[in-house]
């Protein structure tokens, strides 16, 4: 059995993206960590917790993190997810609190203690993780992956032309991580849009399953569902984070990629947060990471909806 450590900064489809790690019963995830991004800290824990609770299935520790990013000023995905991320919905309450102890300790605690056969998926900015490399570089070399929903892999950006929200929330913490010696596969904001974009009809499905589980996925996701209405024009969700859970989970899906050398600008005002890859090896440097372009849309969507059936 795989098993996870999952950093969020749980917006509504980091949500979703953990419904699906933990309903998905050939893994375990072993502790979730929060980071401030899509929304403000206190809030992504609270909305970690209530996923933890919506999913039915076991409860893995929860450590809270880092509540801005290392150097620059923080920047938020209020208008497209809400102010608590969730579409402002009211969350059920739950009994479940969060650990005394650090995100960044927890990080480097559970590495410490596991076999280097531990995985750590990260759905935000990467601030957590950053400062865990910093503080414990030997201890987070032995995750065995760090899989990242980070980038737009050949594709524009989503929050300036050229940089996607994670990145841009905090480069400076993801130019850490890409120097480190830590294996990173990059799933970026394109692959949800690249076949995978759930439209009108198939949300009708998710809505006709008709449980709590499939309500609360459907139900945190109305803001992003009015904004891409507003903005784009278009009746439906793009899903980040479940893209990227996906290409995790089930790596079948995956239908192309390829390795390559990436650095993040950090100086630029015009680049800030863009992921400049490689594609042509002119600086003949060896990859540093693995970017998926694409998954399988149509098994995405079969398996999304069976993980979020009763």
């Amino acid at each position: 059995m795989r098993r996870f450590v999952i950093d969020t900064d749980t917006g509504s489809d980091d949500a979703v993206a953990l419904l699906m790690a933990l309903r998905e019963p050939s893994i375990k995830v072993e502790a979730i960590t929060t980071v401030a991004g899509n929304c403000r800290l206190h809030y992504a824990t609270a909305n970690a917790l209530a996923s933890i609770d919506i999913a039915s299935t076991y409860r893995p520790k929860l450590y809270e993190g880092m509540d801005r990013p290392l150097l620059r000023e923080a920047t938020r995905a209020e208008f497209v997810h809400g102010v608590n991320g969730m579409s402002d919905m009211e969350l059920p309450h739950v009994a479940q609190a969060k650990e005394e102890m650090h995100a960044i300790d927890a990080l480097i605690e559970y590495a410490k203690a596991s076999d280097g056969d531990l995985e750590l998926i990260s759905l935000g900015p990467a601030t957590n993780l950053a400062m865990a490399i910093r503080k414990d570089p030997i201890a987070m070399q032995r995750y065995q992956h760090l899989y990242m929903m980070m980038g737009t892999g050949n594709g524009p950006g989503n929050v300036t032309p050229t940089a996607e929200f994670n990145a841009f929330a905090d480069p400076e913490a993801l130019k850490i991580v890409l120097e480190s010696s830590i294996p990173v596969t990059l799933i970026g904001w394109d692959a949800s849009v690249n076949g995978c974009f759930l439209e009108h009809d198939y949300l009708l499905e998710l809505k006709k399953l008709n449980n709590p589980i499939s309500q609360f996925a459907l139900n945190c996701n109305e803001a992003l569902i009015q904004f891409n209405r507003d903005r784009f024009k278009l009746e439906g969700l793009d899903l980040p984070d479940p893209v990227a859970m996906a290409a995790v989970l089930y790596p079948e899906m995956i239908t192309e990629s390829g390795n390559y050398y990436a650095e993040v600008e950090v100086n630029s005002p015009l680049t800030y947060g863009t992921i400049a890859t490689d594609f042509m090896n002119t600086l003949e440097k060896e990859p540093n990471v693995k970017i998926v372009f694409r998954i399988n849309g149509d098994a995405f969507r079969n398996k999304l909806k069976a993980l979020l059936t009763i």
